[in-house]
């Protein structure tokens, strides 16, 4: 709450802060507001095209979705930039690899995460990695089944539900 609350009002001061709209959007998409999460996200593209870290995020929530296409369009020609931070190649590979993993092809998938874990030299660095394999093992049905039980153990109770004794 409070971490929205200071990114609320620093978009007051910046509307179109791509960074702080991404932000926004990694708060939205685990409350179930996923339609909100991407419309931050593709505030943050058109603000700054080349916000690699918002295109990979919104990439993963297509690919959840099975728009694969449309993921792989957000994606096309990321891995090519001359330079990219650390953070950027395990998000970037992260969602390469849950890109492949949902199209079947499991040895492409399963390269980028060792490319990544040979990779890993920091406690972020191993946090990064564990982002990317939740992010691939998603779009297994082990994984899907798994989110729909945590996202329905953490729904609010419906008032027009009677409570179970």
């Amino acid at each position: 709450d409070e971490a929205e609350t200071l990114i609320n009002a620093l978009l007051e001061q910046v509307p179109s802060y791509p960074v702080a709209l991404g932000n926004l959007a990694a708060i939205r998409a685990p409350q179930g507001q996923g339609e909100a999460s991407r419309a931050l996200l593709r505030q943050a593209i058109a603000a700054d095209p080349d916000y690699l870290l918002a295109r990979c995020n919104l990439a993963a929530l297509l690919i959840e979705e099975g728009r694969l296409d449309e993921a792989q369009g957000l994606l096309t020609g990321l891995a090519q930039r001359p330079r990219l931070h650390i953070q950027e190649l395990f998000a970037l590979d992260g969602v390469l690899a849950m890109l492949h993993r949902a199209r079947g092809e499991d040895e492409a998938a399963a390269a980028l995460i060792a490319n990544l874990e040979r990779l890993t030299e920091t406690e972020l660095d191993a946090r990064m990695l564990a982002l990317a394999k939740r992010r691939v093992e998603l779009i297994t049905p082990q994984g899907r089944f798994a989110k729909i039980l945590k996202t329905l153990l953490n729904s609010p109770p419906r008032p027009d539900r009677p409570k179970r004794r």
